[in-house]
């Protein structure tokens, strides 16, 4: 049986709390189980003062962004991606067009 490495996504989030990953981890428990929070992976790569780059398991990318979306406050994903080099690239639009008053 051949062994298959798991794959991840990246997702880009906004968010307004100093440990955001914390609780996206925790309110994914909350909703899915500590099973399901275990497969998802969760881990924080980078962060900045309003931006953090999450990695998960691909098969758990939904269940996650409907934890981000269910945290109070709400958390805006901005991004998802297979390849954290492509999410870097797309960063710096992604994050002025978000954080612009309209």
């Amino acid at each position: 049986m051949l062994r298959r490495r798991e794959k991840k996504r990246y997702l880009t989030i906004l968010h307004s709390q100093p440990r955001a990953v914390e609780e996206l981890q925790k309110r994914h428990a909350e909703l899915f189980g500590q099973i399901s929070a275990k497969k998802a992976g969760i881990k924080e790569m980078w962060s900045d003062q309003q931006v953090t780059v999450v990695r998960c398991s691909l098969e758990s990318t939904d269940s996650v962004l409907a934890s981000a979306a269910l945290c109070y406050p709400p958390m805006c994903v901005l991004d998802v991606s297979g390849t954290i080099k492509r999410l870097r690239r797309r960063l710096p639009a992604k994050v002025n067009t978000a954080a612009s008053p309209r």
